[in-house]
């Protein structure tokens, strides 16, 4: 990433991939002073680099509860569209090179890169998601016995995620010096409650 007058902070600056030569080698598209293509090659230069902004177009979240007699249900998804991710942490595990040093991943058996990949637009991916954040649903007794209320509820957080990012997780820190860049990072972890709201 880099600081740059006109671009938000924290901003992608790379050289974009344009697949591999014959001999297996990663090759990256070239241009001159005047932003003009010229080719692609294994080299790149500063001149090469594009500014490519992560941050997303719009965040939204949507809430909607049911009820149905004694019944009721209430969901929260959220999401973000438009973000992008550097996936640092599958560019360390995705090429036969790393083997036997290091583990790999299933995508590294066919992905092309023979030799250890460099920083580039092809590790920037789409992190758009939609998360079902939360998700409730409860039963409640009225005027039971002694007890004016009773509710028993069960509840899931952080059930699913829909994204196309191929990394773990595609929520990520984006208020710090690795803003956007997936490195060493644990996914979010779901949990479940059971629970009883007693009034008397």
């Amino acid at each position: 990433t880099r600081l740059s007058i006109g671009y938000p902070a924290g901003v992608f600056w790379l050289p974009r991939h344009a697949g591999f030569d014959s001999a297996g080698r990663e090759i990256f598209k070239n241009y001159d002073a005047d932003g003009k293509y010229t080719g692609t090659s294994t080299h790149f230069s500063n001149q090469d680099k594009f500014y490519i902004d992560p941050t997303p177009g719009f965040t939204w979240g949507l809430t909607q509860q049911f009820r149905l007699q004694n019944f009721d249900l209430e969901i929260f998804l959220r999401g973000v569209q438009g973000q992008k991710i550097f996936a640092n942490s599958l560019l360390n595990l995705g090429s036969l090179a790393y083997l036997p040093a290091r583990n790999i991943t299933v995508n590294a058996l066919t992905n092309g890169f023979a030799e250890l990949p460099q920083a580039s637009d092809y590790w920037l991916q789409n992190a758009s998601f939609c998360r079902l954040e939360n998700i409730s649903l409860g039963y409640t007794f009225n005027n039971w016995k002694a007890i004016d209320k009773l509710r028993i509820y069960f509840t899931a957080n952080k059930l699913f995620v829909i994204s196309d990012y191929e990394g773990m997780d595609p929520e990520i820190s984006t208020d710090s010096p690795q803003r956007y860049i997936d490195y060493g990072y644990y996914p979010k972890a779901r949990s479940f409650v059971i629970g009883v709201n007693v009034s008397f």
